[in-house]
């Protein structure tokens, strides 16, 4: 017979229970007992020794050195949503597991040998960030299948096809599609002191500590800045279009670089451009606002590089969005000024009598959502993608917080619900409206939204393809079906430290 140890766990809240468990089981095994005691189903946790030691989850409770009567200590995780253009990654700050579902991947439980201290999506690929080392998965041609020991990795970014990691005490390390960034051998020697990284969807810039910059990549879309290489000093921060990067200067302006069509030369305003601030970019083109709140732009000009028909309405600028072809910028007085393309948001009229005392703006590929001081929401643009709210007019008061796939918008209200609108197939038609409680959080792929609410469960929606229906390992996919019903160990399902709720298309 297997030695039996009596444990006492405990939470910092002061909630506990005792358990009765076999010394062969393993810590894991113990977890999932713990979580069931405490009443914490939805959760993941860790763990501690007595000594404060965190406990290994593979080791038995006799490899541990657990002892009859011992105390525990119960940590639980946050949970954290990561999304590329099709798929999410659910995890744990300090934890050792993921949750990954969407393009390219049945629901699955990934192990990694360290604690995530930080995740990143990219195009097609996650980048997940541990004290020592980062570890990718995803396409293994555009960034997944990497694996690296790195010190004190800092930021990871991404193009379409490639990652980039600042790690140690400033160097780069690139990897994914050598056409999209992926190699960065030609550069490597310049790649020193690096403080921050940019990205267009092909190209990386590095930003170093002496405020120089050092790029590699497409060269078309941003990659090769030896035109301008000699203007890149002092520089403050960098913005992208898709294939071009504009440098805001500490005291000259603003230097552009990349594919002339999508803003890489701002040479026709060049002398307009003084004391900039900030700079805002749809896909082709960039408008920068200055300390005096004036807008200037550059760039394709029916995707919002031409701003002369409202040039003087842009006067005491606060913020600008963005579509995919369109600006909206919000005036000190509440007030929005939109340009653009006309079906990508770059006409308000429709609705201008309602935009007043705009707070937020939000923006899919083709339309804008606002959010206005009394907490109602005005949308305008494209009406298959979110530009018309009128079916859920009534239901969109005391908005919190707005979220966009490409296509549809997802409101949290103060209440904890959501409201959804916009393109059915990209999330726009929110069949799991009734399992929407207490939602904390929610995060978007190019077609799905999913949501984190307060007990930790997981709720998903919009195409399945991209992450909106996670198909579980054993091809059950009914629509009030979670992890935690069918239970650790059924037909192939592992035993997920969470719930995920999923509904059909």
């Amino acid at each position: 017979m297997s030695e039996l140890l009596r444990l006492h766990v405990s939470l910092p809240s002061g909630r506990s229970a005792s358990l009765s468990v076999e010394c062969r089981e393993t810590v894991r095994q113990l977890r999932g007992e713990v979580q069931k005691s405490l009443g914490l189903s939805s959760a993941c946790l860790s763990l501690l020794s007595e000594s404060g030691n965190c406990l290994d989850p593979n080791q038995t409770l006799q490899e541990a050195g657990l002892q009859d009567g011992q105390s525990l200590t119960t940590v639980l995780h946050r949970p954290q949503l990561a999304a590329t253009l099709g798929a999410f990654t659910l995890w744990w700050e300090g934890a050792e597991e993921l949750v990954v579902w969407g393009e390219g991947f049945d629901l699955a439980v990934k192990e990694l040998p360290e604690a995530v201290r930080q995740l990143r999506g990219g195009g097609h690929a996650f980048a997940a960030l541990t004290d020592d080392r980062c570890i990718c998965w995803g396409n293994q041609r555009l960034g997944g299948g990497f694996a690296s020991h790195l010190q004190q990795v800092s930021r990871v970014q991404g193009t379409d096809a490639a990652f980039a990691a600042i790690w140690g005490d400033g160097k780069v390390i690139s990897w994914g599609s050598r056409h999209s960034g992926g190699d960065s051998s030609q550069v490597q020697e310049q790649l020193v002191d690096v403080q921050e990284l940019q990205a267009t969807d092909s190209a990386f810039v590095a930003i170093r500590a002496d405020r120089t910059v050092v790029a590699w990549g497409d060269a078309s879309a941003g990659g090769d800045c030896s035109r301008v290489q000699d203007q890149l000093v002092k520089v403050a921060a960098v913005q992208a279009t898709d294939a071009a990067f504009a440098a805001i200067l500490e005291d000259v302006g603003v230097v552009a670089w990349g594919l002339q069509s999508s803003g890489g030369n701002c040479g026709r305003v060049q002398d307009q451009l003084r004391n900039v601030r900030k700079i805002q970019a749809t896909q082709c083109a960039f408008a920068a606002i200055n300390s005096e709140g004036g807008v200037v732009t550059w760039g394709l000009r029916q995707l919002g590089g031409d701003n002369s028909e409202v040039s003087d309405q842009l006067r005491n600028v606060e913020d600008v969005q963005a579509t995919s072809g369109a600006f909206a910028a919000i005036l000190a007085d509440g007030q929005l000024v939109t340009w653009g393309h006309t079906d990508k948001g770059g006409d308000s009229s429709c609705v201008r009598d309602q935009l007043q005392g705009v707070q937020r703006v939000q923006a899919t590929h083709s339309a804008f959502a606002a959010i206005l001081e009394d907490q109602t929401v005005v949308a305008w643009g494209d009406p298959s993608a979110g530009g018309d709210c009128g079916s859920v007019q009534a239901q969109l008061h005391s908005i919190q917080h707005i979220q966009s796939t490409t296509r549809a918008f997802a409101a949290i209200r103060s209440d904890g619900q959501v409201v959804a609108w916009g393109d059915p197939a990209a999330g726009g038609d929110c069949k799991v409206q009734e399992h929407l409680k207490n939602v904390q959080q929610i995060q978007a792929t190019d077609a799905a939204f999913a949501a984190i609410l307060a007990d930790g469960t997981v709720v998903a929606w919009g195409d399945p393809e991209k992450g909106g229906c996670p198909a579980f390992p054993n091809g059950d996919q009914e629509p009030s079906a979670t992890a935690e019903e069918k239970g650790p160990g059924s037909a192939g399902n592992p035993a997920l430290p969470m719930s995920i709720t999923t509904v059909q298309r």
